[in-house]
């Protein structure tokens, strides 16, 4: 049914003929390059026997106006031609036929019969020096009569006469024309790999290749590669002319090809599956459908697919021009050279088809205007994705400045939260033990902390006389004196990986792993070093020293959370606990600065700076405890002086468990009296703590004596 109406159409429309007399063409030089189409007369008709249709009177007829162009039609013309050579001579003109026709016949009359020639795209030559069929004939004085008939789907006959010297300056314009065309695809070519490199997104690289296929296959189809290819083959020593049939049987397949490529192009550039209407996305697939069948359906009716298809690409091209200028307007600047590039191309096709339609005559514009199509199209294609590419790192460069100060504000804003973890962290550590800190940062409860029974090193430090301290300050100086003492102790503790338990008033209690021995008696003489060097200065400033006593032990504790729900502390309790606050209590009567158990002396080894002290029974105790002194922070002659009384010490213990009291006391007598002056203490000795066991071994005499 549609191919009937466009045939009534076409018939009525375009058809219409104008019957009339043949217009004699006059070969003058002044002619030699017109187009002579309007002199032709047309037969239409089934007949093939060129001296049946030479001999036809009826049914010629002249197209009206200039153009010899009958629209896209299956039926089968005959062109007659009738050339009046005025010289007295014979002369070669050149008959060019301006297309990439398929097969164009021609036959002479030359008196004697007709001969006849065959030209076009699907004949092999062996010299090619065109791209469109040019006959070279031998016009005799006065009249010549010339058919044509041409085996193509659209019957034009651009048809154009040459004498012999303006066919070569025809040929030469036609040769340099056709080497620029292939610079400029050869640029786009290289412009095309470049983009393939540079650009990150593949669909343009995709495209960009793509579309220079397409841009060579025009060459073809415009006829223009054919000289080219022969060229090539004739170097090479290869034949090209099925090569040069593939390439031009194809060209309605290449041609759908390009629009193909061209659409999907579009259809990623303008993002139109998301930025734009539904009635654009339905427009954009009409558009893939029509360049799928333009290629496919031309070999099933390639009349009917050149009527409907051909035109339905300007209808797209148009509306992609109308939709990428409202996309521009918009605000999305690289759819102004798109825009741009669908406009040139519909620009060109729409003047291509009004020539096969037979509404303007040919010129050099028709016979170039698909392949000017494409190069516009690509070109203003290349702009736009560089415009694209600008307008991306454009874009994203304000959107990097408004992250930037998105993110400045933001640091601002981290950076008072940080603060603010910063000194909540900074309290967490402060008044929260270390080992409460590792289960919070650990995501464990602590309030889940179950008791457990371990065993611990524990360092008990107090401080001598506190209360008559505290009564002399007030209580500024007293808060200032106590956490300087405290720094001097817990510091020494944290450095060795211990952990401060408790602060109970003026004492501190630590607590150390129980394999631990060496960093616990490191941070205990650190700790003395440090007291030692605040007390001197304390002294030089005419103030009194601060006394501290620190008692050490070892042994099984319970460790848990002490308290109640509104307050709780990680602390641990047991004998071992009780045992060091105990021994730390003695430290003041012996007179010395640290005093240990046996237990913990053991776990020290061979540390040489110990020595034994005395047995007691401290409070609460069945059993007498053995005291170690530790004196390795005293001055290097003390530590001398007590490493000589250590076998003193140990005979005094054996005779004291010995029951033998006089001897221990006459020992340690004499050891008194020959020890030396202390430093700065006037009427005392350096060791007093061999005065201290002599007291208590005669009180411990006298004791015996009046129980006796």
């Amino acid at each position: 049914m549609v191919r009937t109406l466009l045939h009534l159409f076409f018939a009525f429309v375009v058809l219409t003929p104008v019957v009339g007399n043949a217009k004699t063409i006059e070969l003058k030089v002044s002619e030699s390059g017109n187009w002579i189409g309007q002199s032709l007369e047309f037969l239409k008709t089934n007949e093939t026997n060129p001296n049946r249709i030479l001999h036809e009177t009826t049914g010629w007829f002249q197209k009206d106006g200039t153009v010899p162009s009958f629209g896209y039609t299956k039926d089968q013309y005959w062109a007659k031609a009738i050339v009046h050579n005025p010289a007295a001579d014979a002369r070669f003109y050149y008959f060019v036929f301006y297309g990439p026709f398929e097969r164009i016949r021609l036959y002479q009359d030359n008196g004697s019969g007709l001969v006849g020639t065959v030209k076009g795209m699907y004949v092999e030559e062996t010299e090619i020096s065109m791209r469109y069929p040019a006959f070279k004939i031998k016009v005799q004085p006065g009249l010549n009569t010339l058919l044509f008939k041409e085996d193509v789907v659209a019957p034009h006959f651009p048809l154009r006469i040459f004498s012999e010297k303006e066919f070569e300056e025809f040929r030469y314009r036609e040769h340099l024309f056709i080497t620029f065309i292939y610079g400029i695809a050869l640029i786009l070519l290289i412009l095309a790999l470049f983009a393939a490199i540079t650009f990150p997104k593949k669909s343009h690289t995709y495209f960009l290749l793509s579309y220079v296929f397409c841009l060579f296959c025009s060459l073809f189809v415009t006829g223009g590669g054919r000289p080219l290819l022969f060229e090539l083959g004739r170097f090479f020593h290869f034949p090209t002319f099925a090569t040069e049939q593939f390439l031009f049987r194809n060209w309605l397949l290449w041609a759908g090809a390009f629009e193909f490529f061209s659409l999907c192009f579009g259809w990623k550039f303008l993002n139109l599956a998301k930025s734009s209407s539904k009635s654009v996305r339905i427009m954009q697939l009409v558009g893939l459908f029509s360049s799928v069948c333009l290629g496919t359906l031309s070999y099933i009716d390639p009349v009917l697919v050149i009527n409907s298809f051909a035109m339905v690409y300007n209808v797209v091209a148009i509306s992609y021009a109308i939709i990428s200028i409202v996309l521009y307007r918009r605000g999305y600047r690289p759819a102004k050279n798109y825009a741009i590039a669908w406009a040139l191309y519909g620009v060109f096709i729409t003047y291509q088809h009004l020539y096969f339609f037979g509404l303007i005559g040919p010129s050099f514009f028709t016979s170039w205007a698909i392949l000017f199509a494409s190069l516009a199209q690509f070109f203003f294609f290349g702009v736009s994705i560089f415009d694209k590419q600008d307008f991306t790192e454009i874009k994203l460069r304000k959107q990097n400045e408004e992250a930037l100060a998105n993110l400045e504000s933001t640091h601002k804003v981290l950076e008072g939260n940080f603060e603010k973890m910063r000194r909540q962290s900074e309290a967490l550590r402060v008044f929260v033990s270390p080992t409460v800190q590792a289960e919070v940062l650990a995501g464990i409860d602590p309030l889940l902390y179950e008791p457990v029974q371990v065993r611990r090193i524990i360092a008990f430090a107090d401080m001598r006389n506190y209360t008559t301290f505290a009564e002399s300050q007030d209580p500024a100086t007293t808060y200032s004196i106590l956490n300087s003492c405290f720094t001097h102790i817990m510091e020494p503790v944290f450095e060795h990986y211990g952990e401060v338990d408790k602060t109970q008033g003026d004492a501190v209690m630590a607590v150390f792993k129980d394999d631990d021995a060496q960093n616990c008696l490191q941070a205990i003489l650190d700790t003395r070093r440090r007291l030692s060097a605040q007390n001197k200065a304390r002294v030089a400033a005419n103030l009194s020293p601060i006394k501290y006593g620190i008692g050490i032990s070892i042994g099984t504790v319970m460790s848990g959370n002490f308290g109640c729900s509104q307050k709780m502390d990680r602390s641990v309790v047991g004998d071992a606990a009780n045992v060091a606050a105990r021994i730390e209590s003695e430290t003041k009567s012996y007179k010395v600065d640290v005093l240990t158990t046996e237990e913990f002396v053991k776990e020290l080894g061979d540390y040489p700076n110990v020595r034994p002290i005395d047995s007691i029974y401290l409070k609460g105790k069945t059993k007498p405890t053995v005291l170690y002194e530790i004196f390795g922070h005293n001055s290097e002659e003390i530590i001398q002086y007590k490493l000589g009384t250590k076998s003193l010490l140990y005979e005094v213990m054996r005779l004291k468990a010995a029951r033998k009291i006089d001897l221990a006391i006459s020992l340690l007598e004499k050891a008194a009296s020959e020890c030396p002056p202390h430093t700065y203490k006037p009427d005392a000795i350096m060791d007093e703590t061999l005065l201290m066991i002599l007291g208590r071994l005669k009180e411990e005499k006298f004791m015996s004596k009046e129980a006796a």
